[in-house]
């Protein structure tokens, strides 16, 4: 996660860089704001152990960067220390909308439609939605 944040301030407009190999890094940057916030959001609560999160992130990467995706999966399972893909029933924990990040309960309809849109995993969505409202 150290090289990763670290990648992250050098590249500000990148929400994430995936390491191709050992000479060549790609960023993935959402256009939208509210799959940045999306995505941002889902890696603070991955830093907080929410394991939902991870396979969210997970499938989020995969599906912007298809051709890269078992690498971001290893990858993601190198800076958790947990297979993103074994997390999509874990319990979802980490911040609490309203609570932790208040400037995203305006936004959630937004972001769960772009998330839609994208075909992310509606019933991981679903459970990571509610958990976090509550």
């Amino acid at each position: 996660l150290a090289r990763q944040d670290r990648l992250l301030r050098e590249s500000p407009r990148a929400d994430y860089v995936v390491e191709v190999d050992k000479t060549h890094d790609r960023a993935v940057a959402f256009e939208r704001m509210q799959d940045r916030l999306l995505f941002r959001m889902l890696r603070g609560k991955a830093g907080k152990r929410c394991r939902r999160s991870l396979y969210l992130m997970n499938d989020i990467l995969a599906k912007a960067q298809p051709e890269h995706a078992e690498r971001i999966r290893q990858q993601l399972r190198s800076e958790y220390g947990v297979d993103p893909l074994e997390c999509k029933n874990a319990p979802v924990g980490g911040l609490k909308l309203g609570a932790d990040a208040p400037s995203f309960d305006d936004n959630m309809a937004d972001i769960v439609r772009a998330m839609r849109a994208g075909n992310i995993d509606d019933n991981a969505l679903q459970a990571e939605m509610e958990a976090s409202a509550g």
